[in-house]
């Protein structure tokens, strides 16, 4: 699968190590600051690849990666918003993105 994190920090860093290590093809920055993030390459916004699986924001900008996805015309029925913004609620998500998310993410996701 084609499955990228979107975001380099600490909440990014705790999504992969709760069971993503091996399930994602790298890490996507609104502005690319590195070149890899945890041994995986880094990817600007405008380098996403039209294939992508899922991608999970998991970072506190939510609303304003919200507003980009939407003005790129990405689709939104593959992107999981792990934070909550003004305009990201809760969706449930499919029992194919469940297995992606793994146990602990999906249980941290629906707790907030």
């Amino acid at each position: 699968m084609n499955i990228w994190i979107w975001g380099t920090g600490e909440i990014a860093q705790t999504v992969f190590r709760n069971g993503l290590e091996e399930k994602i093809s790298g890490f996507i920055e609104t502005k690319k600051t590195k070149e890899t993030f945890l041994n995986y390459p880094v990817i600007n916004a405008e380098e996403i690849p039209s294939d992508f699986d899922f991608i999970l924001v998991a970072n506190c900008f939510v609303d304003e990666i919200y507003a980009w996805c939407v003005s790129a015309r990405l689709d939104m029925q593959k992107i999981l918003f792990l934070v909550r913004g003004k305009r990201t609620n809760y969706v449930q998500p499919s029992d194919a993105l469940k297995h992606v998310l793994g146990d602990k993410n999906y249980t941290n996701y629906q707790a907030q």
